[in-house]
């Protein structure tokens, strides 16, 4: 299963890098019945050739990886990691060298969200991409969907510090980890992902709340899980394309977050933070870079109001006619602004 799930991840990468600038290449494993192809390397003109999204479920199930070629270190994987009682599978890239955490939001997975973003640090820093609590293969406990519990899952996965990088409910996360365990976060980096403390001040002004009626839908039992999982993930959709003005495409998105358990999951996160009452004030520490798209349809700019309040040593970049999903929306800017900031860190 991770075989197939690790080349999958990785040709959904692959689509995402500029023509003729795959820093990657993938062997054939002949223990698999793909003969036309065994002991080929497969460049980048194979895969234009041959992958599609459409065609994607049909290459992933007649070929598998082996290995990244050696000419092409350092190698990525997917694996099961644990961390906090639970596991989290994880899209890695291990090497000795400073790590990036990408974090991802809803309604996304980490590699439909950070697929830009892992392809340009790739080999360059160490990668480790998970699929939160619920998401894709990782545990799906009953409980655990709160924030502080989602920081701690997290922070099992640092050895000793790492970059962190959120959107959306990742960035969320990626906030209470750096109030909770400063001396494991190198630096902090939030993409249209709110405070947990401003946003619980404004959810119910004029400002958000017109926004925020998906938040009140997703508890009502039953309706929420039908509105997100019915025709072919007809809420998913409306919701990614609402939420942003550019054209998104939201079908690898859809697959796995109508997978079983994962739609429950996900709705576990409104469904908790809704009782949450009180949230965190602490000072974040860490430099901070936040990136907003104005154009977002889900969260108010008003999200930004104050938060030098919360996190002093910070710069914000704000994106005109991007919308909440800017890793996807602009992702060359997005990635340029990342480097930027990071080797500012370092």
């Amino acid at each position: 299963m991770l075989i197939d799930r690790n080349l999958q991840h990785i040709t959904q990468i692959m689509c995402a890098v500029p023509e003729k600038k795959f820093p990657f290449a993938l062997q054939v494993n002949s223990l698999f019945t793909c003969d036309e192809f065994e002991g080929e390397i497969l460049n980048p003109d194979w895969f234009s050739t041959h992958l599609d999204r459409k065609g994607l479920d049909q290459v992933v199930s007649s070929v598998a990886i082996e290995a990244i070629h050696p000419a092409f270190e350092p190698a990525i994987e997917t694996k099961q990691v644990a961390t906090n009682g639970i596991f989290l599978e994880c899209l890695v890239s291990k090497m000795d060298a400073a790590t990036i955490i990408f974090l991802h939001g809803f309604p996304d997975t980490p590699i439909n969200c950070y697929k830009h973003q892992i392809a340009h640090f790739w080999g360059k820093y160490q990668i480790i991409a998970p699929y939160l609590r619920g998401y894709g293969e990782s545990s799906q406990p009953e409980s655990g969907y709160d924030l502080g519990t989602l920081a701690v899952d997290i922070e099992g996965l640092i050895e000793s510090k790492a970059h962190i990088v959120g959107h959306d409910w990742g960035g969320a996360i990626a906030w209470t980890l750096a109030q909770r365990s400063p001396e494991k976060v190198e630096s902090l980096t939030i993409i249209n992902g709110p405070h947990p403390a401003i946003y619980s001040k404004i959810a119910y002004t004029s400002a958000q709340i017109f926004k925020s009626w998906y938040f009140l839908l997703f508890q009502i039992p039953c309706l929420a899980e039908f509105f997100l999982k019915s025709c072919d993930g007809i809420g998913i959709r409306s919701l990614i394309h609402l939420w942003s003005e550019n054209q998104l495409d939201a079908d690898n998105v859809v697959e796995e977050l109508t997978a079983e358990g994962v739609t429950e999951a996900a709705l576990k996160y409104y469904r908790t933070a809704f009782h949450e009452k009180e949230f965190s004030e602490d000072i974040v520490e860490a430099s901070t870079l936040i990136i907003w798209g104005l154009a977002d349809r889900c969260l108010s700019s008003k999200n930004l109001e104050g938060v030098e309040c919360y996190v002093p040593d910070h710069t914000l970049v704000e994106l005109e006619g991007i919308g909440h999903f800017p890793t996807n929306e602009d992702p060359e800017n997005i990635n340029l602004l990342l480097a930027s900031f990071l080797n500012q860190v370092v």
